[in-house]
């Protein structure tokens, strides 16, 4: 049996995005154009980046190494030992199984779009329930860390510029 957990998102548009709020607006009093077409269009925090994030090898790394409850083994594992129907910790699994762990999360993740192109789907799918809600959230909450995590960094390297430049 193959069980599908779906998240749908309507991403928001990129002129009313809050991301690049203040900062952008101070930063354009100064005369730093940071706001522009081509910037935006390939920016990290454009929603458009999500389906490349979930299938980089960056974001499958941390979710297979997380633990997860498996009912087929009747304890927590790891995605890595899930995957490669290995319940036993204390083996050590190679760099093939761990390229063929991977690979089997990013065949099980998948990005698309509804017929009029707002509403974004992304799907999991595995062969417990209870397991590919678990991957789809642990996979919400690593992309929702990686945009944070790089949202903070562009602020602090606007602040920094602002500050040279005041």
């Amino acid at each position: 049996d193959v069980y599908v957990a779906s998240l749908n998102y309507v991403p928001v548009s990129e002129g009313n995005a809050s991301k690049e709020s203040s900062i952008m607006t101070l930063a354009e009093r100064f005369g730093v154009s940071g706001s522009g077409q081509n910037s935006s269009s390939t920016s990290l925090l454009n929603w458009r980046m999500i389906p490349v994030i979930l299938y980089s090898k960056l974001l499958s790394e941390k979710v297979i190494e997380k633990y997860f409850y498996s009912r087929k083994y009747n304890k927590k594992l790891k995605l890595f030992n899930i995957f490669n129907s290995q319940p036993d910790t204390t083996i050590k699994l190679n760099n093939s199984d761990k390229r063929a762990a991977l690979k089997k999360l990013k065949s099980s993740i998948s990005h698309s779009s509804g017929r009029d192109n707002v509403l974004k789907t992304i799907s999991v799918s595995s062969f417990e329930p209870e397991l590919c809600v678990n991957i789809l959230n642990e996979c919400v909450k690593e992309l929702r860390i990686i945009f944070t995590n790089y949202f903070k960094e562009q602020n602090i390297d606007k602040k920094t510029f602002l500050n040279g430049r005041l």
